[in-house]
């Protein structure tokens, strides 16, 4: 288990965006690794695989219940955040800012999925916003709600373009 003062001690805990459906939709595990937490999680199998959903049911509040027994893929994987923090490439303070930072753009994108009758909060962020951006769109609905589908998309954009540079890792 990670230090208290340690970088993922202290970011992971702020962030959780590889829990919370916001950066990944599932996460794929092995059945050596399902067997002690599928009462836990949601999961399903597609093509002889096993895929953990998110958000991921075992994550509250800040903590993953199943910290000790997770997965080898959340084990391993570190955003590029984090990464950039370990080698000083980014101070902590800054990586906190930037992870406020797009949980607030997280936090908009999900008042306009609501406004538009999208918000789902089983199901990834992404898949909530693809649902809501691949509609039709009605030109004879109200102005406010053409407002905010034209607003969801540019959030979108900016919310995957800043997931992928900082907190999708390259390997």
């Amino acid at each position: 288990m990670e230090h208290k003062t340690s970088p993922e001690s202290i970011l992971c805990r702020q962030c959780g965006l590889c829990c919370d459906g916001s950066l990944f939709a599932d996460v794929v595990i092995s059945k050596q690794e399902l067997t002690p937490i599928e009462n836990i999680i949601g999961y399903e199998e597609r093509s002889g695989r096993i895929f953990m959903q998110q958000p991921c049911l075992a994550y509250r509040d800040g903590d993953c219940q199943l910290y000790n027994d997770r997965p080898g893929g959340c084990r391993q994987f570190e955003c590029q955040l984090l990464k950039d923090v370990k080698i000083a490439l980014t101070a902590p303070t800054e990586a906190l800012k930037e992870i406020r930072q797009v949980k607030s753009l997280i936090q908009s994108i999900k008042t306009l999925l609501s406004q538009l009758e999208q918000l789902d909060e089983s199901l990834p962020l992404s898949y909530q916003c693809e649902s809501a951006l691949s509609e039709a769109w009605d030109l004879s609905e109200a102005d406010s709600q053409q407002e905010s589908r034209e607003q969801l998309y540019d959030q979108v954009a900016e919310l995957e373009s800043t997931l992928q540079d900082r907190f999708r890792s390259d390997g």
